[in-house]
């Protein structure tokens, strides 16, 4: 049959669609039952054990299935009643099939072998403990039942070192640590690094965030990420909520998967081997774009583009790394100049440039960080910025050539304080240095924790290249202040807090993206590029 194709899905906790109006569902006593309802769930395991059988129709794909111990118990997995349950679900659904209501039969087929084949290997997950990664360093864990996702970086570190390379064509690795914190995410990255490294793995090794659904539809989200050797570029396709937004075109999220890292069907494994080589040196993030632009950039990297020059056009199969950058900036600089405006604020001479993005959605803005910064992206669900931690995960990336993009939604007290509790320091530092820097004014909280300071902003400001968009003079001085309302103008504030808070900031070189007139910024998140 050839060698196998491996998924590791960690952990089964959480749970996909399953269309059509089926439900299983569970009561207060963990009884698992099925209903007619709009949507119905199976585990995320299913689901994409049913993807990849998709994609891959003459491979083996075997799932290892992370469990939290308590959960295990609650669904009553050791005896049964759970895959009993979803097995009524598929009895449903074929019923559906059979009365001509609209669904898709291999679907059914396929999630049936996936139960039927005895493929799911369970693994009980303790919840509390210090492990040890194979990638270096230990991991403390004290978590709730529902926070299994923080055990993904070590099982899958175990998991990987027990398989034999030699074996695979590839290696899937998909966790679900997409709510877990930052920290949690660059364990895991660490973890299949190390683990890969360790094994000296001629394969590709695929690190997802998420279980992809193979129930695609207009409606879905799929969140993926490649790995070329140590390279951690990511991939986030938008829902069709974006896609229709920002073109007429519609294009089903699995048809972008296909194209984008089959490069025009061929197999995903072949693809990522032929680009490995070429991408091992540097960041391949911008060549995943978005649906809309998939086309003129596949064709590009074809060489079946329509570019006013030759310059333009690549060839995906003969690429060196020095030319398969050059694709990559061309597309990034392209994707910037159609979809990349400014808000620029000017007061006394001095400017302010913010980046405005015409209500699109967090897919949208994920996409553009990927696609013009490259390197890992680790977002928080809000909450605190932890300075300090941020700049300790920077410089470690910075150290092995990786770059990495920190994206949280904050509190703008909590990035008042920690710029203005050393300002003095590092703006003269970061002048020096010829960085910029956030110089703002506002009403800081007793609650803020000044240990979310900007003095290590100033330890690693070799990394903040182009880091802020609101300037400081070039001796180091403050701007004046630019609502001139307060009375105070060492620093900005007024208006400029409102736009803080209200607007989408990108931390990137901005030299070539068009400029729109001054105006409103719409809402979003706040970014820093480390």
């Amino acid at each position: 049959m050839g060698k196998a194709l491996t998924l590791i899905v960690a952990p089964l906790g959480s749970v996909k669609y399953l269309r059509p109006a089926t439900y299983l569902a569970q009561d207060r006593r963990g009884r698992f039952s099925c209903r007619v309802e709009s949507k119905g769930k199976v585990p995320s395991a299913a689901v994409t054990y049913v993807y990849l059988r998709r994609m891959f129709p003459d491979a083996v794909v075997r799932v290892l299935g992370l469990v939290p111990e308590s959960l295990i118990a609650e669904l009553g997995m050791a005896s049964g009643p759970y895959w009993k349950a979803v097995d009524e679900l598929l009895s449903l659904q074929r019923r559906h099939i059979e009365e001509g209501v609209e669904s898709s039969s291999d679907s059914c087929g396929l999630l049936g072998d996936f139960i039927k084949e005895d493929n799911l290997e369970l693994r009980a997950v303790p919840l509390r403990g210090t492990f040890r990664l194979s990638g270096g360093g230990s991991m403390r864990i004290d978590v709730s039942p529902y926070d299994s996702q923080a055990m993904a970086a070590y099982h899958i570190s175990r998991k990987l070192l027990e398989l034999r390379a030699a074996d695979y064509d590839a290696v899937y690795v998909v966790s679900d640590v997409t709510n877990a914190p930052n920290q949690l995410q660059v364990m895991t990255v660490r973890a299949v690094q190390g683990a890969a490294s360790a094994l000296s793995l001629a394969v590709p090794v695929t690190l997802g965030f998420s279980a992809l659904d193979p129930y695609v539809d207009d409606r879905t989200e799929l969140t993926l990420s490649v790995t070329f050797q140590r390279q951690l570029p990511s991939i986030r396709l938008p829902t069709r909520r974006t896609s229709r937004l920002l073109s007429p075109r519609r294009c089903a999220p699995r048809d972008v998967v296909r194209a984008l890292v089959g490069l025009h069907g061929k197999p995903i494994r072949a693809a990522i081997s032929s680009l490995t080589a070429a991408a091992a040196s540097i960041n391949v993030g911008a060549l995943f774009l978005m649906p809309y632009f998939l086309e003129d950039a596949l064709e590009k990297l074809e060489g079946l583009g329509r570019g006013p020059s030759s310059s333009t056009c690549y060839s995906a199969a003969a690429l060196d790394a020095g030319q398969l950058q050059r694709a990559i900036l061309d597309l990034a600089s392209t994707f910037v100049e159609e979809y990349f405006t400014l808000t620029k604020v000017t007061q006394g001479g001095d400017s302010v440039e913010v980046t405005r993005y015409a209500d699109f959605n967090e897919d949208f803005e994920t996409m553009l960080y990927l696609a013009l910064a490259g390197g890992t992206t680790i977002k928080p669900e809000g909450g605190c910025l932890n300075l300090n931690e941020l700049a300790r995960e920077a410089d470690n990336y910075s150290r092995r050539g990786l770059g990495i993009t920190i994206t949280t939604e904050i509190e703008h007290d909590n990035i008042v304080n920690a710029i203005n509790s050393s300002k003095d320091e590092v703006k003269g530092r970061l002048a020096s240095d010829g960085v910029c820097l956030y110089e703002l004014k506002g009403h800081t909280s007793s609650s803020v924790n000044n240990e979310y300071t900007a003095r290590n902003l100033v330890a690693h400001a070799g990394i903040l290249e182009n880091a802020v968009k609101i300037k400081v003079r070039g001796d180091g001085s403050p701007m004046a202040c630019l609502s001139g309302d307060c009375g105070d103008c060492r620093i900005p504030c007024g208006k400029l807090m409102e736009i803080i808070k209200r607007s989408l900031f990108k931390v990137v070189n901005l030299d070539k993206a068009h400029r729109s007139p001054p105006g409103e910024a719409s809402r979003g998140r706040l970014s820093l590029d480390m």
